[in-house]
């Protein structure tokens, strides 16, 4: 059982969901600029890796943010790096 989820995440309001996740949770995040594949358009991803715990707390925090929100989650089997926040997830 995975103790840890890698959310993905593409929002307008990305800053948003990244002051969040960064003030309410704790955890750092990774931008990415991606486009859309069906009209081609530049967005930002975001990255973040949580405990499987907070990913309720998560999942319901953008929703009140952007309920029209791009997110899909990975189970994340291990966390490694030099990130402290990365650390602080790994159990």
């Amino acid at each position: 059982i995975s103790r840890n989820k890698m959310i993905h995440i593409v929002s307008f309001k990305y800053d948003e969901i990244i002051t969040f996740i960064k003030e309410e949770l704790g955890h750092d995040t990774t931008i990415y600029s991606v486009n859309t594949g069906m009209k081609n358009r530049s967005k930002k991803m975001i990255m973040s890796m949580i405990p499987s715990s907070e990913y309720y707390v998560l999942k319901e925090g953008i929703n009140e943010i952007d309920e029209r929100a791009f997110v899909f989650v990975c189970d994340s089997y291990e966390v490694k790096g030099q990130d402290i926040k990365l650390k602080s997830v790994k159990q």
